[in-house]
């Protein structure tokens, strides 16, 4: 089972489409799959889970 303690998860971009992004902090739920756990947009897309395709920009 994953932990949403801060040392676990990382901001990132998410690509949304061709055309939008949002900066979220993730975490890793297993075979390619995110939960996105914080985002910069409100909580729009706070507890989405997406493929490992859909994120990059890695800010360490």
């Amino acid at each position: 089972m994953h932990n949403d303690d801060p040392d676990n998860t990382i901001w990132c971009r998410y690509y949304i489409d061709d055309f939008a992004t949002a900066k979220v902090r993730i975490i890793h739920i297993g075979r390619g799959k995110y939960k996105i756990i914080d985002d910069k947009e409100g909580g729009r897309y706070i507890g989405k889970v997406v493929d490992a395709s859909d994120v990059s920009q890695f800010e360490i």
